[in-house]
């Protein structure tokens, strides 16, 4: 929130200011910065979620890895998981993020594809996947589902909460 109500208005601001004030290299200088400063807040506000599950994997991959698999085998033929993360509003239902060790690949083709869905070892219809390294992934259920509260994950309206 910061970056959005503080940091994008004043470097926008003072980019611009120079770039009106000044002229020759200064003024493209900073209309050249302005606009690498565009491009950077777009790719951030479009891949929010990717670049913050990556960065907390790179961080805490060991850790991570270490609650999963020392975890018991699920039963029902679902894949072995964690909670990486999670958020909700009062009324508006919680969003979970897990990750997920899929040893034998097959969420591999629906991360590639960015597919939502259900799939095989995943109890209830996921709103996004991403393949974080080989046999991991990152899986966000619709808002008011999660992998311990899906027995009436069919009667939910599928609504995702960025």
């Amino acid at each position: 929130m910061l970056y959005v109500f503080v940091t994008v208005p004043v470097v926008s601001f003072v980019l611009l200011r120079i770039a009106f004030r000044r002229k020759g290299g200064q003024r493209l200088a900073a209309v050249s910065m302005f606009i690498v400063f565009v491009v950077f807040t777009a790719i951030l506000f479009t891949r929010f979620t990717d670049i913050r599950n990556a960065s907390r994997w790179l961080t805490y991959a060991r850790v991570y890895k270490a609650e999963v698999l020392s975890g018991s085998e699920p039963g029902g033929g679902q894949l072995r998981h964690a909670e990486l993360e999670g958020w909700g509003f009062p009324g508006a239902g919680d969003t979970v993020v897990y990750v997920v060790f899929d040893p034998m690949e097959s969420l591999a083709a629906p991360s590639k594809t960015r597919a939502s869905g259900r799939f095989t070892g995943l109890p209830c219809d996921i709103f996004r996947i991403q393949r974080l390294e080989n046999s991991w992934y990152a899986v966000q259920f619709y808002t008011g589902t999660d992998w311990d509260n899906w027995a009436d994950c069919d009667n939910l309206t599928k609504t995702p909460f960025r």
